[in-house]
């Protein structure tokens, strides 16, 4: 009777898998069941591995499902991905080399947010049949940016990051926390993104951004201060007097340069035309005297 009872059990848990009686429920009726479920974070784009281990025996016999999709199966020495979903092609593989140390976990590749949810792994040996179940979630977590905008009289600034689940976004301004009421959301296509934005009001305030991921446990601080904003204008203002003064002096020197070239050659033309003069004098007053000889 205990025996045709944890059969019925295997055969309520597995229905789906009905197909594969061949393979599968040649295990023994012996049930193992992990004591707790596992939970894996992943995070969204990577890959991630499933674990799942028994104890190893001749003819091994794996299942992965994910609710009723079939996810990857192994039986008779090698894989069988003809009843596979979609989702998972070309993104599933599980450890060959290491089957035998009872090692049956699932490799899967580019983590998408479809992916999350309960895996149930079925291992079924010439004597036992282990089941562990497998909750996996996603996570996206990517650096968080924080700007400052300027919309007609009114200064803004906005913590932007994308993120999976949705973060906690915190705003301080010397050191007082911002309430919900002063700050709000900017809706985007994208629904990993996120932008948060607070009105700036009075002057030379600091104000802090912060973003927690509970899932990934990963915190970020971002910070500014309008006087950084001040000292950067003023920065930019006296880079360009200098470089106004810097012109000014070039263009004086050019035309003080100019000036004087101009006064020496009017000097050497009036020099020159002084020496014709007098050289014609000079051959016009010659001229009689030689004449009267």
């Amino acid at each position: 009777m205990k025996v045709q009872a944890v059969l019925s059990i295997i055969l309520i848990l597995v229905p789906s898998l009905s197909g594969f009686h061949d393979t599968f429920l040649l295990a023994s009726p012996n049930l193992i069941t992990a004591d707790e479920e596992q939970i894996v974070i992943g995070r969204l784009g990577e890959d991630i591995i499933l674990p799942c281990s028994f104890e190893s025996e001749p003819e091994i016999v794996i299942h992965w499902k994910n609710q009723d999709n079939n996810v990857h199966s192994y039986y008779k020495g090698s894989d069988h991905l003809e009843a596979q979903d979609h989702r998972y092609t070309n993104r599933t593989s599980l450890f060959h080399g290491e089957m035998h140390k009872g090692n049956a976990s699932l490799s899967l590749r580019r983590l998408s947010l479809l992916d999350e949810g309960i895996y149930l792994c079925y291992v079924g040996t010439t004597s036992r049949t282990f089941i562990n179940k497998v909750v996996l979630k996603v996570g996206a977590f990517v650096t968080p940016v924080m700007k400052y905008e300027k919309r007609n009289t009114e200064s803004f600034l906005i913590c932007c990051v994308s993120s999976y689940p949705h973060p906690h976004i915190s705003w301080k301004t010397e050191n007082t926390t911002i309430s919900e009421s002063n700050k709000g959301e900017i809706e985007t296509l994208d629904p990993l993104h996120v932008d948060s934005m607070i009105n700036i009001t009075g002057s030379n305030l600091s104000y802090e951004c912060g973003i927690e991921n509970s899932l990934l446990n990963q915190t970020w601080t971002g910070r500014w201060t309008m006087k950084e904003q001040s000292q950067s204008r003023t920065w930019i203002i006296t880079l360009s007097l200098v470089i106004f003064v810097f012109l000014a002096i070039c263009i004086f020197c050019m035309f003080k340069r100019y000036n004087c070239s101009r006064r020496e050659r009017s000097s050497v033309y009036t020099e020159r035309a002084n020496t014709a003069d007098a050289e014609e004098s000079k051959a016009f007053t010659e001229h009689p005297a030689s004449s009267g000889k």
